[in-house]
């Protein structure tokens, strides 16, 4: 054979190798895409606010649950499952009807832990639903297979309280998020869990969130709170459970502070305010306009810099809070602001002539002109203002609003519609980067038809 076929072929044949290769690695599921481009891509399967619908929640079902995508992707092939494994089980939801089989899982009977299934190490947070809070499964099976749950870091106790001392200690030293969801349904007595000492039982805690739920205190001297809190979000006795974790030396490192009042009693003292020296983020929402009468009626101590503040509160009041609050802070650092007027659709009041509701509001958003334009470290690319109708029939859906129209002071050389603004918020009427609709438009969205 003359030379030249004879490296003609050579060649020939490293070619069809390399493709032989290609092809195997192909089949093998490596060399295809690089595991941290996979991760990106089954990243959009999972909602980016974080948010988990409850179950029975209506307002949860309409969204699309990521588990069959990420499952369907688990089996695309040998690079894939390990990512999808990891957004798959990373939270975990364990009620009383399928405690059982979850242990199940798990070869309790021998002591080779190489039996262990390997999911448990993708789960970073446990949510335990009801009746399993006071069931012997807690104290019996759950301490035997936390071990496994190298990577836990989140609790979520939902609908019922456990008893401190049923919780296994292991799990109380590895949680750093607690969120204790209570049920509008399900009330659990007062007197039976007193939640300073549940809280205690969770030392590294660094997120605390109590939502929905009735509780009693100890009032134990020595029940002392975890010391490195960071965030917290409260309701309903908001101010108890902040001033207990204050007054037991807990809120020195506490930067991001959210309170929801759910009823008027939800404020006492408001004192603790002024001893937290980290805060940062602050987030006031309030359900009922009689909660911002008594919050506006007690005396709030000077604060320190706040850098963020979230304000959602009944429209005729807001403007009067967020001067009451930016009164008794240093302003220089203020840089992010969130308003957000609600309207509540199943109790307007009085139908107030259409000149005179202008008028009001009108004065209301002067009010607010002049005390935003004279913050000069705000950035109004961050400034964010909604509006959203609660009531029976209303979707309770905050909706981003173009206000240049309304507070031209503010928004003064601004050309473009602001940081965070949605065409959905006022429809079609106008589109992205346009001035933004005429103030007719306006005295739709602020007045009661």
């Amino acid at each position: 054979m003359p030379q030249a076929e004879l490296e003609r072929s050579a060649i020939d044949g490293s070619c069809h190798s390399a493709d032989d290769r290609e092809s195997r690695k192909l089949e093998e599921g490596s060399g295809w895409l690089p595991v941290e481009l996979v991760e990106v891509i089954l990243s959009f399967a999972i909602d980016p606010s974080g948010f988990t619908p409850r179950d029975g929640d209506p307002n949860g079902v309409e969204r699309n649950d990521p588990r069959a995508t990420l499952a369907a992707a688990s089996l695309v092939c040998s690079a894939w499952l390990g990512p999808a494994r990891k957004y798959l089980f990373r939270r975990v939801s364990i009620f009383l009807w399928n405690a059982h089989a979850f242990g199940n899982f798990f070869p309790l009977g021998g002591d080779d832990a190489q039996q262990f299934p390997t999911f448990p190490a993708q789960i970073h947070s446990l949510q335990l639903f009801g009746e399993l809070n006071s069931n012997s499964w807690m104290t019996s099976v759950l301490p035997k297979i936390l071990s496994s749950f190298t990577a836990l870091n989140t609790l979520i106790i939902s609908t019922e309280l456990p008893k401190p001392d049923f919780l296994p200690c292991s799990l109380g030293q590895c949680i750093q998020h607690l969120e204790l969801r209570g049920s509008q349904t399900w009330k659990t007595p007062q007197a039976s869990i007193h939640l300073d000492q549940l809280i205690a039982s969770f030392p590294h805690l660094e997120t605390l969130m109590v939502d929905e739920f009735d509780f009693s205190f100890a009032g134990m001297p020595l029940v002392l709170p975890p010391m490195g809190l960071r965030k917290i979000r409260l309701n309903n006795n908001a101010i108890d459970i902040l001033k207990w974790i204050i007054d037991r030396g807990g809120g020195s490192v506490i930067s991001d502070l959210q309170i929801f009042p759910w009823v008027e009693e939800s404020f006492g003292d408001l004192s603790c305010f002024g001893r937290l020296p980290s805060l940062e983020n602050l987030t006031l929402c309030f359900v009922s306009a009689n909660s911002i009468d008594v919050f506006l009626s007690r005396p709030l101590p000077p604060l320190p810099p706040i850098h963020t503040l979230a304000i959602h509160a009944d429209h005729t009041r807001l403007v009067a809070l967020f001067l009451h609050l930016i009164a008794h802070f240093p302003t220089p650092h203020l840089t992010t602001l969130s308003l957000t007027f609600t309207f509540d659709v199943r109790n307007p009041g009085p139908i107030v002539h259409r000149r005179a509701a202008h008028g009001m509001l009108q004065l209301l958003f002067d009010q607010l002109d002049t005390a935003l334009a004279s913050l000069p470290s705000l950035d109004r690319r961050k400034l964010i203002i909604k509006k959203m109708e609660a009531g029976p029939t209303a979707p309770n859906i905050a909706k981003v609003i173009d206000m240049r129209s309304w507070l031209p002071k503010t928004y003064a050389g601004m050309e473009s519609v602001p940081y965070g603004a949605d065409i959905r918020a006022v429809g079609s009427d106008f589109a992205a980067g346009s001035p933004g609709p005429q103030r007719e438009w306006y005295d739709y969205l602020w007045y009661y038809p």
